[in-house]
Protein backbone atom coordinates (compact mmCIF):
# COMPACT_ATOMS: atom_id res chain seq x y z
CA UNK A 1 0.00 0.00 0.00
CA UNK A 2 1.27 3.49 -1.01
CA UNK A 3 -0.27 7.17 -0.72
CA UNK A 4 0.28 9.23 -3.64
CA UNK A 5 -0.18 12.73 -3.25
CA UNK A 6 -3.04 13.80 -4.84
CA UNK A 7 -3.92 10.53 -5.58
CA UNK A 8 -4.59 8.36 -2.45
CA UNK A 9 -3.89 5.37 -1.16
CA UNK A 10 -3.12 2.61 -4.04
CA UNK A 11 -2.47 -1.24 -3.52
CA UNK A 12 0.17 -1.98 -5.68
CA UNK A 13 1.31 -5.32 -6.57
CA UNK A 14 3.78 -7.63 -10.00
CA UNK A 15 3.61 -11.19 -10.11
CA UNK A 16 1.01 -12.64 -9.15
CA UNK A 17 0.43 -16.16 -7.63
CA UNK A 18 -2.46 -16.88 -9.63
CA UNK A 19 -3.59 -20.82 -9.57
CA UNK A 20 -6.54 -22.68 -9.74
CA UNK A 21 -7.39 -26.06 -7.84
CA UNK A 22 -5.26 -28.17 -10.21
CA UNK A 23 -2.58 -25.85 -9.76
CA UNK A 24 -2.44 -24.40 -13.32
CA UNK A 25 -2.86 -20.81 -14.10
CA UNK A 26 -6.51 -19.95 -14.65
CA UNK A 27 -7.65 -19.37 -18.01
CA UNK A 28 -10.04 -16.26 -16.46
CA UNK A 29 -9.38 -13.88 -13.65
CA UNK A 30 -12.49 -13.99 -11.28
CA UNK A 31 -11.68 -11.20 -8.44
CA UNK A 32 -14.07 -13.20 -6.24
CA UNK A 33 -11.96 -16.15 -5.91
CA UNK A 34 -9.01 -14.09 -4.87
CA UNK A 35 -7.47 -12.89 -1.74
CA UNK A 36 -4.85 -10.21 -0.94
CA UNK A 37 -1.66 -10.83 1.31
CA UNK A 38 -0.28 -7.98 2.85
CA UNK A 39 3.22 -8.78 4.45
CA UNK A 40 3.90 -11.64 2.03
CA UNK A 41 7.47 -11.55 1.68
CA UNK A 42 7.76 -15.15 1.16
CA UNK A 43 5.52 -14.96 -1.71
CA UNK A 44 3.92 -18.10 -1.23
CA UNK A 45 0.29 -18.78 -2.64
CA UNK A 46 -1.33 -19.03 0.52
CA UNK A 47 0.03 -16.13 2.33
CA UNK A 48 2.95 -15.53 4.58
CA UNK A 49 1.56 -16.72 8.09
CA UNK A 50 2.84 -13.12 9.63
CA UNK A 51 1.04 -11.30 6.95
CA UNK A 52 -2.49 -10.28 6.67
CA UNK A 53 -5.26 -11.66 4.66
CA UNK A 54 -8.43 -10.44 3.03
CA UNK A 55 -10.92 -11.66 0.38
CA UNK A 56 -10.59 -9.64 -2.76
CA UNK A 57 -14.74 -9.83 -2.32
CA UNK A 58 -14.64 -7.94 1.51
CA UNK A 59 -11.46 -5.82 0.71
CA UNK A 60 -13.42 -4.09 -2.33
CA UNK A 61 -16.33 -4.09 -0.09
CA UNK A 62 -14.49 -1.98 2.81
CA UNK A 63 -12.49 0.37 0.49
CA UNK A 64 -14.55 0.83 -2.92
CA UNK A 65 -11.47 -0.36 -4.99
CA UNK A 66 -11.11 1.03 -8.60
CA UNK A 67 -8.51 -0.25 -10.78
CA UNK A 68 -7.03 -3.36 -12.52
CA UNK A 69 -5.69 -6.42 -12.81
CA UNK A 70 -3.84 -7.31 -15.54
CA UNK A 71 -2.33 -11.21 -16.40
CA UNK A 72 -1.66 -13.17 -19.37
CA UNK A 73 -3.24 -11.34 -21.55
CA UNK A 74 -6.54 -10.56 -19.57
CA UNK A 75 -7.17 -7.53 -18.04
CA UNK A 76 -10.19 -6.80 -15.51
CA UNK A 77 -11.20 -3.24 -14.58
CA UNK A 78 -12.77 -2.35 -11.12
CA UNK A 79 -15.45 -1.44 -10.40
CA UNK A 80 -17.24 -1.08 -14.27
CA UNK A 81 -16.02 -4.06 -16.00
CA UNK A 82 -18.44 -7.23 -15.32
CA UNK A 83 -15.69 -9.65 -17.36
CA UNK A 84 -12.32 -9.32 -18.45
CA UNK A 85 -11.03 -7.87 -21.64
CA UNK A 86 -8.18 -9.07 -24.07
CA UNK A 87 -5.14 -7.40 -23.15
CA UNK A 88 -2.47 -7.29 -26.35
CA UNK A 89 0.56 -7.63 -23.82
CA UNK A 90 0.37 -11.09 -22.29
CA UNK A 91 3.56 -10.22 -20.51
CA UNK A 92 1.64 -7.63 -18.23
CA UNK A 93 1.24 -8.99 -15.13
CA UNK A 94 0.40 -6.52 -12.21
CA UNK A 95 -2.86 -5.27 -9.80
CA UNK A 96 -3.22 -1.58 -9.04
CA UNK A 97 -6.19 -0.68 -6.87
CA UNK A 98 -7.08 3.14 -5.72
CA UNK A 99 -9.16 2.57 -2.40
CA UNK A 100 -11.64 5.31 -2.47
CA UNK A 101 -13.67 4.56 0.74
CA UNK A 102 -14.06 8.18 2.14
CA UNK A 103 -12.60 6.86 5.83
CA UNK A 104 -9.56 4.86 4.25
CA UNK A 105 -7.10 5.77 6.72
CA UNK A 106 -9.03 4.73 9.51
CA UNK A 107 -10.21 1.48 8.02
CA UNK A 108 -6.67 0.93 7.27
CA UNK A 109 -5.27 0.91 11.11
CA UNK A 110 -8.64 -0.78 12.44
CA UNK A 111 -7.28 -3.69 9.99
CA UNK A 112 -3.94 -3.13 11.46
CA UNK A 113 -2.59 -2.08 7.51
CA UNK A 114 -0.08 0.67 6.85
CA UNK A 115 1.16 2.24 3.86
CA UNK A 116 3.87 4.21 2.87
CA UNK A 117 3.84 8.01 2.23
CA UNK A 118 5.49 8.64 -1.42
Amino acid sequence: LAEIPNIGIVFFSAGHVFFNIENKPPRYISPTQYKLHFGNISGSEDGDRRGKSFSFKDFNKMFHLKGSISYEGQLHSFPTASNSVENNNKEEDYCALLLTAPNTKDLLKKKGLTYLAC
